[in-house]
């Protein structure tokens, strides 16, 4: 593993995630969608020797080390083709909504479904007064605050969304946060330990997206292909979540993390639970 990376961590979060993956049968497709960070993907912009960890060669050692039923899908490629757009914000470690678009329609094509093309979105620019966490961490850039977009079906879908089995309908976005600092949790109003979504798309598929911060903005792209969306955060989650998983009549299990995430993240040990 890279230097500065916990491998003991890594190694057991592999193993637990292994141990989820073969208690939740093989009825379930399931896959892990592993998103870069900004630094991989636009290495040739940093300044020279600027310390980078080799993203790919933790991919390839997931991919390796991970039970075989789990489709291991990275997005380093996907990112790079695109690293001249606007798919990460400056002042913030998040994809925008334009990254987040890209990585909604590698997962289904990746899974053999039809994504929407961005053609078939309305796009409006909802902040452009957004200063995001590395901005607040290094206090000096120059630049222009960042602009955060809401991607709208053309054909709209209705849905209905509740957080934390919360009766009170809920909504994909908070616009109260668009007059705070943390404006990136204008999307579900920041992180929730489960949400739940019903769309009006009858067709009977349900998936489940185990996630951290980045599936936030996700998720409005994924109200266009299911009837019902199950996220989870595991950092809030404590509840079984192969118990949860066995449950509910499950078709998908999307694992959405950032890479680094992924390698360190303490929460994993609850998928053996």
């Amino acid at each position: 593993v890279e230097s500065g990376l916990d491998e003991k961590q890594f190694n057991e979060n592999i193993q637990n995630l292994d141990k989820f993956v073969g208690s939740i049968g093989e009825k379930i497709k399931i896959t892990a969608l592993l998103i870069p960070t900004k630094t991989q993907v636009l290495e040739d912009k940093l300044p020279a020797y600027a310390p980078v960890i080799d993203e790919e060669k933790l991919v390839e050692q997931i991919k390796e080390n991970l039970n075989k039923d789990i489709i291991v899908t990275d997005l380093i490629n996907t990112f790079k083709e695109h690293a001249n757009e606007y798919i990460y914000y400056k002042t913030d470690h998040h994809w925008t909504s334009k990254g987040a678009f890209y990585a909604y329609e590698k997962y289904l094509q990746s899974i053999g479904s039809n994504p929407l093309k961005e053609r078939d979105f309305i796009i409006d620019l909802v902040s452009d007064e957004f200063y995001g966490t590395s901005y607040r961490k290094a206090n000096f850039y120059l630049g222009k605050p960042d602009a955060i977009h809401k991607y709208t079906g053309k054909n709209p879908i209705d849905y209905e969304i509740h957080f934390n089995s919360s009766p009170e309908p809920g909504d994909l976005y908070d616009n109260s946060f668009l007059n705070k600092t943390d404006k990136y949790s204008y999307f579900l109003g920041g992180d929730k330990a489960l949400v739940e979504i019903n769309t009006s798309i009858k067709n009977g598929k349900t998936i489940v997206v185990l996630k951290d911060s980045f599936g936030n903005s996700m998720v409005p792209f994924l109200i266009h292909n299911y009837e019902k969306i199950i996220m989870l955060d595991t950092r809030y989650y404590n509840g079984s979540i192969s118990d949860f998983v066995d449950e509910k009549d499950v078709d998908e299990v999307l694992f959405l993390y950032n890479i680094q995430t992924f390698v360190s993240e303490k929460s994993f040990i609850k998928f053996k639970i």
